[in-house]
């Protein structure tokens, strides 16, 4: 009996002790310039967003904290398991493909790559598991919100887009170009990157040529660092901020809790004016609240949203999904099993197909583009993941 208990303990020690150290592996280096090009960048011709000759449609999800990961994989990027970030990122992913989502909506801000803001090992891995699925990943630079981004949680001023955003600020190590600088050296035509977007909730009243100096600033310094990517000035003051020619798109929030009777009207402003400039227009984001509707409701309006974004020719809509940290979620949020999930998956299949009849993301779902990530996927992820 005793020689059984020490076998049985031995075989154990096989397999537990490797996943053990698996689980506690270091992070490769990757090499960004030599990833296996299954895509190619997204590119305007005019007023058309196109992907490889063809018009170009896609839903977006927004996951801010995507780059941040739960609190249960560590206090910052540099303390967490490989693994483990690894298959949390990936795991989101294949559920966005799933959906029917394309684009995933990533906050790039400097505070999420360490305390030098250069550790880029966790976009990295989200590139890589990108390029996988055949997703994309839209990078947003900064907010005007200091709480969103900046450690010390001071929302912008007219000083920074006066001149502040030029010099290291609110606790950061680079300033706003400098970090562009860091960031497009190692990305520079990554073909899992959508566009790079300067300012996310850009809010400043009575100063549009302020915003607008700052973002054609930055926009040319992306451009003349990397030219294969679309540059999207962000969310705010579109009718200023996207003159400058190194602006691609004119990209617009729908407003948290819009009822479906007023929602159209800021969109198609935003179209008005991206049709003037003779640039795309993407709505990046729409946000639903759950005190404003219930489960149901709000899958048909997201649903209606989506409709009319297709018969109105807007070749990319986004949706707020979630936040993982259990702090952050909130009555905006859409859960795992949200009946938005599934109008999503809908209207993907129906509205967004790709004119020349390849399959969208939820037409193949997890057994066409996902699997092919699961097969990267290491043996022990499976064991982790209850499969």
């Amino acid at each position: 009996m005793a020689r059984i208990s020490r076998y049985l303990v031995a075989c154990a020690a096989m397999f537990l002790l490797p996943a053990a150290a698996f689980h506690e592996s270091p992070w490769p280096t990757f090499d960004t310039s030599q990833e296996e090009q299954g895509m190619t960048p997204l590119y305007r011709d005019g007023k058309v967003l196109m992907e490889e000759g063809q018009p170009y449609k896609g839903i977006i999800f927004n996951r801010p904290d995507l780059l941040a990961g739960p609190a249960s994989l560590g206090p910052v990027p540099r303390q967490r398991s490989y693994v483990d970030m690894r298959s949390w990122q990936a795991g989101y992913l294949m559920q966005c493909v799933a959906s029917g989502a394309k684009i995933v909506r990533v906050a790039a801000y400097q505070s999420l790559f360490g305390p030098n803001g250069t550790d880029f090992r966790a976009l990295d891995l989200l590139l890589r598991e990108a390029l996988a699925l055949d997703m994309r990943i839209a990078l947003v630079l900064e907010s005007h919100d200091g709480l969103d981004s900046q450690p010390e949680g001071e929302s912008k001023s007219i000083d920074w887009y006066h001149s502040g955003y030029r010099s290291p600020y609110g606790g950061y190590r680079h300033s706003l170009l400098g970090h562009v600088g860091h960031l497009t050296r190692r990305y520079a035509g990554h073909p899992a990157i959508a566009w790079w977007e300067i300012l996310d909730q850009v809010d400043l009243p009575g100063h549009p040529e302020l915003v607008g100096a700052m973002v054609t600033d930055v926009a040319h310094a992306l451009k003349t660092m990397d030219s294969a990517h679309l540059v999207a000035a962000g969310t705010g003051s579109w009718a200023t901020t996207h003159i400058s020619h190194n602006v691609d798109l004119v990209a617009v929030s729908d407003p948290a809790g819009t009822s479906w009777e007023n929602f159209p009207l800021l969109p198609m402003a935003a179209q008005r004016a991206a049709e003037s400039l003779g640039k795309p227009m993407v709505v990046v984001s729409s946000a639903l609240s759950l005190h404003n509707f219930s489960a149901e409701a709000r899958a048909l309006e997201y649903h209606r949203r989506l409709v009319w974004a297709a018969e109105n020719d807007i070749q990319v809509f986004g949706l707020f999904h979630y936040d993982a940290l259990p702090a952050h979620r909130d009555a905006y949020s859409i859960e795992a099993g949200d009946p938005a999930v599934g109008a999503v998956r809908t209207v993907s299949v129906r509205e967004f197909a790709m004119p020349d009849g390849r399959p969208t993301p939820a037409e193949q779902g997890p057994d066409g583009r996902a699997r092919r990530a699961r097969a990267r996927q290491p043996w022990w992820h499976f064991f982790r993941q209850g499969r």
